[in-house]
Parts: structure tokens; sequence; C-alpha cells
């Protein structure tokens, strides 16, 4: 990969952490008086390049590797916390809770009705409904009808 400048180099880092191409730009190469419509044809043209696109893509892949470690940190420490024999009950409490929601116990639960129809005469007729209510972990996917029979 070509080495970057100082300049390419801000502007890679201002826009991978979100900042517009025409405002990474503006910042990097210090052009505050700059009309916008210069900032966005010279922030598209340095985002062009191609040693530009790979750093950038270098950056987002860090992000996301840290990222992705800082979570696996933290699910480790809420582990510790919620497995502790010796922590205070609200610690424990607390930890679970947050953990459910890390991994995505707690999503709501989504009910759908179901029908079965019958065609007479090319009119669609009901024949049997019933819900099927789903959890954030796709299990509970039973049918039942309007008895409460599976």
């Amino acid at each position: 990969m070509q080495a970057l400048n100082p300049q390419q180099e801000e502007f890679c880092k201002l826009y991978v952490s979100g900042t517009k191409a025409s405002q990474a730009y503006k910042q990097a190469y210090s052009k505050p008086n700059m009309k916008l419509s210069c900032l966005i044809a010279l922030g598209s043209r340095v985002l062009r390049k191609s040693f530009i696109q790979a750093r950038v893509k270098e950056l987002q892949d860090l992000n996301v590797k840290l990222s992705m470690k800082t979570r696996e940190d933290h699910i480790k420490k809420l582990e510790e916390i919620a497995f502790d024999s010796d922590a205070d009950a609200r610690d424990l409490i607390k930890a679970i809770e947050v953990l459910n929601q890390m991994k995505g116990y707690n999503l709501p639960k989504l009910t759908m009705q179901k029908m079965q129809v019958e065609f007479v005469e090319g009119r669609a007729l009901p024949v049997k409904s019933g819900t099927n209510t789903l959890t954030g972990d796709g299990s509970n996917t039973a049918i039942e009808d309007k008895q409460g029979n599976v």
C-alpha cells in the first residue's frame, strides 16, 4: 500500500469515524473557508483513490475487530460477576440483565396470526386459524388453535 501523507491519514480516520468526505477533507486539509461544492468534489476525489480506499477498509476492519474484542471483554466480565457466589445480589441481577440484553434474549415477542383457507366457488373461506408466537431466539413457534390445542 502506498504511504499516506499526514492529511490523507487524517482524512481516512475522520471518514471512518463517520464524518462526511467533504467535512473530512475540510478538517484534514485545513480548508475552513472553501465553498461546500468544492469540498464535496475534493473529498470525493480523495475518496476515489485506491490507496485511500484500502486504508479506509483497513481502519474499518480494525474498528470491527476492536469493537468485537471490547464486546467479548464486557461479556466475559459480566459472566464473572453473574456467576460469582460472593457478589452482591443486586450486582448479580444487573449482570444477568445486561448479559441477556447483549445476547438478545430480551427481544419482544412477535405474535402472528395464521389462517388456513379453503377456496369455494372462487372465494377464500377461513377453515382454521391460530397464533404463532415467536421470541427473539426463534423458539416457541407452535401453532395453537382458538381452543389452545397445538
